[in-house]
């Protein structure tokens, strides 16, 4: 073909779902080298019109069995339970821009991951020099070809009030080989982080929800730390986590929290600084009969909400709430085999590059821990459409 027609295909070839894309770099060497290269990643990212919402599920006890939900329409009457068991202890930290970071609890190392390419980076933990381990962040710049990624961790010192405490904050960019202080301490009130949320990525910011309800906010490029108060509509019931939803939604921050009667989505306009009420539906659980008390907000994406019931001893029931039309539907199950602080972690295939390592390369089958090597692919294995 000529360059023409090479430029059409390729063309169309980035309208394409992930998987699709990356089965066509067989057609030929050209294609090969451009689909796996990071412009074409971000030409994907902004084109494809197949950016649907995965949730990969795992609870707080058993982070080596992994379940995929797929959230695409139209759905079927049972979403199916889609899941793999790992040989090792692989808990899900984040999500962002098509990546996962994973923390490798056995080998004191964290994985940046794309489970659709197979591509991934090892990164050892941070020295924490006699501070209290914090939560990490995933922060996937995809606003310029270089898809810039950034691991963020938070190290915690009381003072000796114990009123507040000190945080400080240490940068690891994917392609280098050094975690970076960014020499700066933050004093706020002293609060433990929240177990089963995720950070969230949003306007050059990581926000990590606390179990007072406040946010931390850490600025990368400014390397500044701020509080963000959480919605008055927050209860003391927060502290556990179970009846909260923390992340992002067109762009806001977003919290969605079950009471008995309702659930209350709010949004923070960084404008002004204020939390605004954006939806309140009224909520379908029987309290009294349920294990997970008011139910359990899985992920709200600004016309859907997912939610999660169980009656004692039973299956957990999966229910989307349409909020154009404000209807229910019973749209799956999850296994009634997990605890109750579980994670439903978001994911958006993309194709974004992490650093040339790539899980089936003939190096990485002979240099990675066989168990290592196992887990990485039976998340591979999990995220494959069905």
């Amino acid at each position: 073909m000529g360059n023409l027609n090479d430029d059409l295909v390729l063309a169309v070839i980035s309208c394409f779902p992930p998987t699709d894309a990356i089965r066509c770099k067989s057609l030929n060497k050209n294609f090969n080298a451009y689909i796996s290269n990071q412009r074409f990643a971000h030409e994907h990212f902004v084109k494809s019109s197949h950016k649907v919402f995965n949730l990969i599920h795992f609870s707080d006890t058993s982070p080596n069995i992994f379940y995929q939900l797929q959230l695409d329409p139209p759905y079927p009457l049972d979403i199916p339970e889609i899941y793999e068991i790992l040989s090792i202890q692989v808990p899900v930290l984040a999500s962002c821009g098509g990546l996962l970071l994973l923390h490798i609890l056995s080998y004191n190392t964290f994985c940046v991951f794309n489970p659709i390419t197979g591509e991934f980076q090892l990164v050892l933990e941070a020295n924490h020099d006699g501070w209290t381990a914090g939560p990490v962040g995933l922060a996937v710049d995809s606003s310029t070809d270089s898809f810039t990624i950034r691991l963020v961790a938070v190290h915690v010192k009381q003072n000796q009030s114990q009123v507040n405490q000190v945080c400080k904050f240490t940068a690891f960019t994917v392609g280098s080989n050094m975690w970076e202080e960014t020499h700066k301490e933050f004093v706020c009130k002293s609060s433990q982080f929240s177990r089963n949320t995720q950070p969230v990525y949003l306007h050059g910011s990581l926000h990590w929800l606390r179990e007072d309800g406040d946010i931390l906010a850490f600025d990368i490029e400014k390397c500044q730390a701020r509080i963000i108060q959480g919605p008055g509509n927050r209860t003391s019931i927060m502290r556990f986590g179970y009846d909260i939803w923390f992340g992002g939604v067109q762009g806001s921050l977003a919290f969605v929290t079950a009471f008995q009667d309702e659930i209350v989505v709010s949004v923070y306009h960084y404008e002004n600084n204020e939390w605004h009420i954006r939806n309140i539906i009224g909520n379908i659980s029987n309290t009294g009969n349920n294990d997970y008390r008011n139910g359990i907000p899985m992920l709200f994406d600004g016309k859907r909400l997912f939610f999660l019931l169980r009656k004692r001893g039973e299956d957990g029931e999966i229910y989307m709430n349409d909020v154009s039309t404000k209807s229910w539907r019973k749209i799956g199950m999850v296994s009634a085999t997990t605890d109750c602080i579980q994670h439903f972690i978001p994911f958006v295939p993309t194709l974004a590059k992490v650093s040339g390592v790539y899980l089936h390369d003939q190096m990485t089958q002979v240099s990675l821990a066989s168990e290592l090597r196992g887990s990485l692919e039976g998340l591979y294995e999990l995220m494959k459409p069905y």
